[in-house]
């Protein structure tokens, strides 16, 4: 956590000689390509990109879900799952796994680590009506792949923050 959030901070640095920022989050992904040769450094570029690109997911995921668009928000864990993957580098063999695996299954919408990384959790959307089909071919893989076995948990979503 301390080294990825060093990198980010050396990367927000960088960009702010040349931009007005705060944080990474004011930047959006046309400003990086705009601001980019400000950083030499390809794993700095890879770090501010996921944050520069997460922070764009979610907006996009609110208002998928505002909309009720549940395609959009499985592509859009999708890609969160790959840019942790790839710029951030926080996933590892057990959570490509998991996400792939879960991902490569019909009746998942999208799926992605989610924690802090090097290890954990995933978290996928799943047709509820498939639900012991995909845990067990997703368990069979994940097994298959890494030797380990992979505990499932079931749950909804609720109607978030509310007045009780």
């Amino acid at each position: 956590y301390n080294e990825r959030r060093s990198e980010c901070m050396e990367g927000l640095a960088l960009l702010q000689k040349v931009k007005p920022i705060r944080n990474l989050c004011e930047l959006s992904s046309a400003d990086l390509a705009m601001v980019a040769q400000t950083i030499h450094d390809e794993r700095i570029i890879k770090r501010v990109r996921h944050c520069i690109t997460e922070n764009e997911r979610v907006f996009a995921a609110a208002a998928a879900l505002r909309e009720g668009n549940l395609s959009e928000l499985g592509g859009l864990l999708k890609a969160s799952h790959a840019s942790l993957r790839y710029d951030y580098e926080v996933s590892g063999l057990e959570l490509d796994t998991l996400a792939d695996a879960a991902n490569a299954q019909s009746c998942c919408l999208g799926a992605r680590m989610t924690g802090a990384g090097f290890g954990g959790c995933a978290i996928a959307i799943v047709q509820k009506a498939s639900i012991d089909d995909f845990t067990a071919r997703v368990a069979e893989e994940y097994t298959a792949h890494t030797g380990l076995t992979a505990s499932f948990f079931t749950c909804t979503a609720g109607n978030g923050v509310q007045r009780v």
